[in-house]
């Protein structure tokens, strides 16, 4: 209970705090001192592939353990000739 309590605490703690919406300092910079639309939009893709990386990771994995547990049981319930 106290582990499930920690995660509640850092979750909310990190999405109420403002601070990480700058986390990249350069992009901060750059994007108040001048309008290059093709360099924000290269920040945004590279932001968008890096948090997105995770989850598609897991996603596989979990696609490639569910196939194998598949033809496992697809193997141990057939009957032999």
């Amino acid at each position: 209970m106290k582990y499930l309590r920690n995660i509640i605490f850092i979750v909310t703690f990190s999405l109420l705090e403002k601070s990480f919406a700058w986390s990249c300092p350069n992009c901060k910079d750059f994007l108040a001192t001048e309008s290059a639309s093709a360099l924000a939009r290269g920040y945004y893709w590279s932001i968008l592939m890096m948090v997105s990386l995770p989850f598609v990771l897991v996603g596989m994995i979990s696609f490639l353990i569910f196939l194998n547990v598949r033809s496992k049981r697809k193997l141990s319930t057939e009957d032999p000739l």
